[in-house]
């Protein structure tokens, strides 16, 4: 009964599995959202290693399949294990995608950081990644980053809930909105199943009814990425 993001690797996709995510997705419409992510789950895919081309090519092949198959236009783009460059962010934006999801660090440090990163509107500082959580993307037109900080497991097993609520009440302090990834190839067991449900049951009992797909949160996300970007421009004027 929450919402939920579905990240999908196109080349891994059988026709038995999209069409049961086609079924929950018409059972389910406003709790079930896809997404694409990467191509073939290759870490090379999007990495340094890989031109603007063949990044664009990869993209565009990953979306017709999950079209093909699904009928479902992915708004969503998720590099594999948060692998990308400016290309990536770049060829996303041509390709008129919505939201860019990735991996953020939830300290006070990270945000110092990040903060740093945005007034100089770059994706990589000193080789890090630079966070635009809940906001727009410099130099794209309308590709919003909305990113998981807590990641329900650890060496192929989900983590106890109790380390899990931690790690969320935690990052409720630094960012909002708190993204939960759970690899579905972690679920493996009848413990990591209870795990996963206890989980869900510690988040609605936290959040309520602010639960939102990637998609709700993005309209209020273009919103605040509006003004941000009116108020970073006219502080670097005044610097200036």
């Amino acid at each position: 009964s929450i919402p939920f993001s579905l990240q999908v690797i196109p080349t891994t996709l059988s026709k038995e599995s999209a069409d049961y995510i086609k079924t929950l997705k018409k059972a389910h419409p406003n709790l079930v959202e896809i997404g694409q992510h990467g191509y073939s789950h290759d870490l090379e895919e999007f990495s340094h290693t890989s031109g603007r081309a063949r990044q664009r090519k990869l993209i565009e092949k990953g979306r017709d399949i999950l079209i093909g198959l699904i009928g479902y236009y992915p708004v969503i783009f998720t590099p594999p294990e948060h692998i990308f460059t400016d290309d990536t962010i770049s060829v996303v934006d041509e390709l008129e995608f919505k939201v860019f999801s990735k991996q953020l660090k939830p300290t006070l440090d990270g945000k110092v950081f990040y903060w740093v990163g945005r007034l100089l509107r770059r994706n990589f500082l000193a080789g890090k990644k630079v966070s635009y959580h809940g906001f727009r993307f410099p130099l794209t037109r309308s590709v919003v980053e909305i990113s998981i900080s807590v990641e329900s497991s650890r060496s192929g097993q989900i983590k106890p809930v109790s380390e899990v609520s931690r790690e969320i009440l935690k990052a409720k302090k630094t960012f909002q909105p708190v993204g939960i990834l759970i690899h579905h190839s972690n679920v493996d067991s009848s413990i990591d199943m209870d795990r996963i449900v206890q989980i869900i049951d510690f988040v609605k009992e936290l959040a309520g009814d602010k639960i939102y797909t990637m998609s709700n949160f993005l309209g209020q996300s273009e919103e605040r990425g509006k003004r941000e970007w009116e108020e970073t421009d006219a502080k670097v004027k005044t610097s200036k």
